[in-house]
């Protein structure tokens, strides 16, 4: 995963950024995993489910899906289901670290 946010060559030929783009991306997707569940836990408004889900699912396209489902759905299903959103910001955020991915603003998780 490191690598792929590192490189400096092109991504897939459907794509048109490069590495950095790439890095963009994760950290913009990451950041409105962060933001829906902190949302959705001081109830600013109801979970975005779908944009939520659609965010995890570009990371895990854009960083070569490596670990797969065990990795990335499964790992948080349980954490939807029971609503511990605290658990799914904390779970989200060590990704970020893993990555050595810069952690969402403050200002940014508090924009509804």
């Amino acid at each position: 995963m490191l690598a792929l946010l590192a490189a400096n060559e092109p991504v897939p030929a459907h794509e048109s950024h490069t590495a950095t783009r790439r890095r963009e991306h994760v950290v913009y997707c990451f950041s409105q995993m962060v933001r829906f569940a902190h949302l959705a836990k001081i109830g600013a408004e109801p979970f975005r489910a779908a944009q939520w889900g659609l965010a995890l699912g570009r990371v895990q396209e854009l960083l070569g899906s490596v670990g797969g489902k065990h990795a990335w759905w499964a790992a948080y299903e349980p954490l939807l289901i029971s609503q511990d959103w605290d658990s799914i910001m904390a779970r989200t955020r060590a990704y970020m670290e893993l990555l050595g991915l810069p952690q969402p603003e403050e200002a940014f998780i508090n924009k509804h």
